[in-house]
């Protein structure tokens, strides 16, 4: 969860409103009063912990159970004054489905995911590839709509120089960059956008990494040093073991 949002979260509940984390395992919101997640109640906190120093949820309030099943989450409707889900959508097989369950059993709520700047960065997590090598979907919030987009997350983001923010870009995104959230009240609109065609997905990507303009350094014409060493060392180091594969 991003700290400078934690205030404003603690600050829209009030001291009797029942509050649900989903997906709070490795760094559980101690405010809430359940928390839904796949890994068990003795592992939770690896991370590190957010709210309040003491934990309102307890091992009886923990439902371990797995939300990229399609089950529908164990409440009723409307059974949650606020739900808290925070850096989960982007990992599960079906965020859609649970964006329905979120809306079905709470009256409001919290998202957070990593951004797309980070998502489609080097950097981010390794030198290797863009963004998270365990992350599914691209995701996009509008507060405005109160809407989050979903996107799958394509394997050839990594692969060539247009289709990745490099490095350096990922070395200044400040903290807010590198999340995005959505507060929403009553309900959200969620959705996948469904891309068949190769050449179409890679317009959207290629269109959202030149239109950033926060960096007015980055020169699309030119491939940067980094990057073309980086495709040299992968192509050399290809036709080697294609040669060593033939003898």
């Amino acid at each position: 969860m991003f700290d400078a949002n934690l205030p404003r979260i603690l600050g829209s509940i009030a001291a009797s409103d029942r509050v649900l984390d989903v997906g709070g395992w490795a760094k559980p919101f101690t405010r809430a009063d359940w928390v839904v997640d796949l890994m068990p109640y003795d592992t939770r906190g690896w991370a590190g912990r957010q709210g309040p120093e003491q934990e309102r949820f307890s091992r009886e309030t923990w439902v371990q159970m797995n939300v990229s099943s399609n089950e529908r989450l164990p409440f009723e409707d409307g059974f949650f004054d606020f739900v808290v889900c925070s850096h989960t959508l982007e990992d599960i097989r079906d965020p859609v489905f649970l964006c329905s369950e979120l809306n079905r059993v709470a009256k409001r709520g919290y998202l957070e995911t990593p951004s797309m700047l980070a998502e489609l960065a080097f950097g981010t997590e390794s030198r290797a590839y863009a963004g998270y090598y365990h992350h599914r979907w691209l995701v996009d919030m509008n507060p405005v709509d109160t809407c989050v987009v979903f996107l799958m997350k394509p394997h050839f983001i990594h692969g060539s120089w247009q289709y990745h923010l490099p490095k350096r870009v990922c070395r200044r995104l400040a903290p807010e960059q590198r999340v995005t959230w959505l507060f929403w009240e009553d309900t959200f609109s969620h959705e996948e956008r469904v891309e068949l065609d190769m050449a179409s997905f890679k317009r959207i990507i290629l269109g959202f990494v030149r239109r950033h303009d926060a960096y007015p350094d980055w020169r699309y014409a030119t491939i940067p040093a980094a990057d073309k060493l980086g495709q040299i060392r992968n192509l050399v180091g290809t036709r080697v073991r294609r040669a060593l594969r033939r003898r």
